[in-house]
């Protein structure tokens, strides 16, 4: 196996340290703005505007685009918070290990606030636009689906919220980011089983599906395409219970769930 090296540190400074076009892969979960104060000095996600905590994970991610190779992808995970309604501080709700809690909907503490209340502010995809201006490319929305209502084979486990005029949050944004147009995705190797052309529907008249597949006059299927896997698709529904990664978690499970991450679309 080969060795591994990590770096520990502000990412600002480390990333600094390392050679031009040396990964080819990047996959990270930046703090989220004004949800949890780390006790750290200069962390990011405390920024006292949206607008300072973009413009520095655009910076965070430039230089990450200096790292990655030509070729090299980046998976970007990233979370959505609501327009600040009230006045509290970063230390007002103390969850323990190490950090506080903070809520999803407060102000920071400058006091803050932005439009209307109680608003959505689009976080992933600010963040996401704000990069593809810096020069990266969007190549895909991943949707996390933690939970799934009127699904009767899942339906997940997600954070409980305390609102009663919307649905509950049950999913997060995954971005793939690249440097051009082309680099490295191996569509193979993260495709799924589908159902079999055996079993399959036959076409209406004169349909044709997204692989060109269509049927004689006849009403007869006919491709010469493999129909027993299909291409991933953007909706991943991976359990939020599991996913975080306890620490108390088994080593077992923990191996599984990585695994199971891993295989979803970082191959």
């Amino acid at each position: 196996m080969t060795d591994q090296t990590i770096f520990v540190g502000d990412v600002r400074k480390r990333l600094r340290e390392l050679p031009i076009a040396s990964v080819q892969c990047c996959v990270t979960s930046p703090p989220y703005w004004s949800l949890r104060d780390y006790q750290v000095s200069g962390q990011i996600g405390l920024e006292p505007t949206m607008e300072e905590y973009i413009a520095v994970l655009v910076d965070v991610f430039s230089e990450v685009r200096r790292v990655l190779r030509d070729d090299g992808t980046l998976w970007l995970n990233i979370g959505d918070c609501y327009t600040p309604q009230s006045t509290h501080k970063a230390n007002d709700v103390s969850r323990g290990g190490g950090f506080n809690q903070l809520s999803r909907s407060i102000k920071n503490e400058t006091n803050m606030s932005y439009g209307k209340p109680k608003d959505l502010m689009g976080m992933p995809w600010r963040l996401a636009f704000a990069l593809q201006s810096d020069g990266w490319w969007i190549r895909s929305e991943v949707v996390w689906a933690k939970g799934v209502s009127f699904c009767d084979s899942y339906s997940g486990s997600v954070m409980p919220e305390s609102v009663t005029d919307r649905p509950t949050c049950a999913h997060e944004k995954l971005f793939l980011l690249t440097k051009s147009k082309t680099y490295y995705y191996d569509c193979e190797a993260v495709k799924e089983r589908s159902v079999s052309g055996e079993d399959r529907k036959p076409y209406a008249p004169g349909q044709v599906d997204g692989r060109g597949n269509g049927h004689d006059r006849g009403g007869g299927r006919h491709t010469d395409k493999d129909t027993t896997t299909r291409n991933l698709r953007n909706v991943w529904a991976i359990n939020n219970i599991v996913a975080r990664l306890r620490h108390d978690l088994d080593p077992e499970t923990r191996a599984r769930v990585i695994t199971e991450l891993v295989n979803r679309g970082l191959l």
